[in-house]
């Protein structure tokens, strides 16, 4: 039996502000990670935590009408 090759990641860029890049750069040194690794963290608390995912969905509401 052949033995399944682990999935390929998918890369993505993302365009932040400078004040934004700042922030993560602090915290991720703050936290003694990497700031992909603080991304792929929110995303997996977007994935599993419906109040947060609520408060984001309102966010972008709140970005569409301004």
């Amino acid at each position: 039996r052949r033995l399944a090759r682990p999935e390929k990641p998918v890369r993505i860029t993302v365009d932040l502000d400078a004040e934004r890049h700042r922030f993560l750069r602090e915290y991720a040194f703050r936290q003694d990670a990497k700031g992909t690794a603080v991304v792929r963290a929110l995303l997996d608390e977007l994935r599993d935590d419906p109040g947060l995912s609520e408060r984001v969905s309102g966010r972008l509401l709140d970005q569409e009408t301004t």
